[in-house]
């Protein structure tokens, strides 16, 4: 039943679900990609689906979703930032719009981009150096912890500008370690449920690690205003840069961006590497063809000639397609979007589905099978692979993440061997607004190559 069998115009809203039921909503927070694959399969590839926040149109057409990352960027603003603000900030670059999100984005992309990101790695290779020193041989342990610690030790180094003789570095790493795993993901869709019970419920704890945590970076801020010198991390370049009125970014702003660096680049990295471990410890053709790759370079290869390996790029490509970090692509329309055969007005949400993108049998034959090779045999448009977004909002590390996956790929895996504890399916799971593996992918350390 669609919502033109009710009597809706075809021109002004998508075929959808005639009813919804809450329950099933719930479990789609959990795992969404049934739940999205499903409903693709019922209703097709565009479809308005009820939602505890309004009516949301979906679509997981590549012309859908070329429609929304073509048109005018002031057509859109952020879809639901009160589910984000909360531990962002309200000046979050994920969260402003228009004029704004312009001038911030100019602002803060330099350190993302070119020689300024290549810099950053000797970082990224030495804290997967020091991750691996912690393996003891024969003893499981869990992969994603590995890629976490590797990629906040990154973000303490090359963001914060922390580096391991800084007296601070330790309380600002339990800080950050005790904020993220301090956010629920029903904080982020039942807001209802942002109530202190007293001190002593989930939100109460979550608030004290986001006070802890801002005090620090605050102080922070203050000595590296300060300090003579210049630096190369990604705060003092942000506390160094100007708009072109001039102004720099204030302690507020400078925070809220801090936070959003570290949701976007700890969490997400992170949760990527992991995957792309597990997927090629559990196809040893996969794990052979990328080491010889590696190991044509010789040990001595640097940073920029693993970045440009084309088997190592598709690894990453491949691990992103199947498991995109972040499922869902959500805006809020201010303008009318014609999007396909439908007009949709100003106030309409629309989302592109990462999820229903990357499963079709047409652009991915076999789309759950792990095969980097698809990605050397022909070249994916913007609005195909959409790991990373799209349009003016594509995300501004994605160039960092992706080279960041490569240095740490390559370090460890040239060097060392290992083997996943089971053989068993893993699955993904909601991480606030993230989707990482189910029990962390238990791996266990077998030694270095060739000993």
């Amino acid at each position: 039943m669609t919502m033109a069998d009710q009597g809706d115009s075809m021109h002004s809203s998508p075929p959808g679900p005639r009813y919804f039921n809450p329950f099933t909503f719930v479990r789609s927070l959990s795992d969404p990609t049934d739940f999205m694959l499903a409903a693709r399969e019922r209703y097709g590839d565009t479809y308005k689906l009820p939602t505890v926040f309004g009516p949301l149109v979906v679509t997981g057409a590549p012309e859908g979703v070329r429609a929304m990352f073509t048109a005018d960027a002031d057509t859109f603003v952020p879809y639901q930032p009160d589910a984000s603000s909360f531990f962002l900030g309200d000046t979050s670059l994920l969260l402003v719009s228009g004029a704004r999100h312009r001038r911030d984005r100019k602002l803060l992309s330099p350190p993302f981009q070119g020689a300024r990101m290549r810099a950053y790695g000797a970082v990224m290779a030495e804290s997967a150096r020091r991750a691996v020193a912690a393996w003891a041989k024969g003893v499981p342990f869990e992969m994603l912890d590995t890629t976490q610690h590797i990629s906040l030790d990154v973000i303490l180094q090359a963001v914060f500008g922390l580096d391991h003789t800084s007296p601070r570095r330790q309380a600002v790493r339990e800080a950050v370690i005790q904020f993220v795993g301090s956010i629920r993901p029903l904080f982020i869709f039942l807001p209802w449920l942002r109530r202190d019970f007293f001190g002593w419920g989930s939100w109460a704890r979550f608030r004290r690690a986001r006070d802890h945590l801002d005090s620090l970076l605050y102080a922070m801020m203050a000595e590296r205003r300060c300090e003579p010198a210049e630096r190369d991390d990604i705060l003092s370049l942000m506390m160094s840069a100007r708009y072109e009125d001039g102004g720099a970014m204030s302690d507020a702003e400078l925070r809220d961006e801090l936070m959003t660096l570290l949701f976007a680049g700890h969490e997400t990295t992170a949760i990527a590497l992991a995957w792309a471990f597990y997927w090629l410890h559990r196809d040893p053709d996969e794990l052979g063809r990328v080491r010889a790759e590696l190991d044509a370079l010789g040990p001595s290869a640097d940073g920029e000639a693993i970045a440009a390996l084309p088997y190592l790029d598709a690894v990453c490509q491949e691990s992103l397609r199947i498991h995109p970090v972040a499922p869902e692509i959500p805006r809020g329309l201010v303008k009318p979007l014609q999007l396909l055969d439908w007009t949709l007005p100003a106030g309409t949400a629309v989302m592109a589905s990462v999820i229903m993108v990357h499963n079709r049998e047409e652009l991915y034959p076999e789309p759950t099978r792990f095969r980097p090779s698809r990605f050397l045999e022909r070249k994916f448009t913007p609005f195909e692979h959409i790991a990373f977004g799209g349009g003016a909002r594509r995300c501004i590390g994605a160039a960092f993440a992706l080279y960041e996956m490569k240095i740490v790929l390559a370090t460890i895996l040239r060097s060392h061997r290992l083997r996943l504890v089971s053989s068993a399916k893993v699955s993904p799971a909601r991480r606030g607004l993230t989707m990482g593996p189910t029990g962390g992918i238990p791996m266990i350390y077998e030694g270095a190559r060739g000993a």
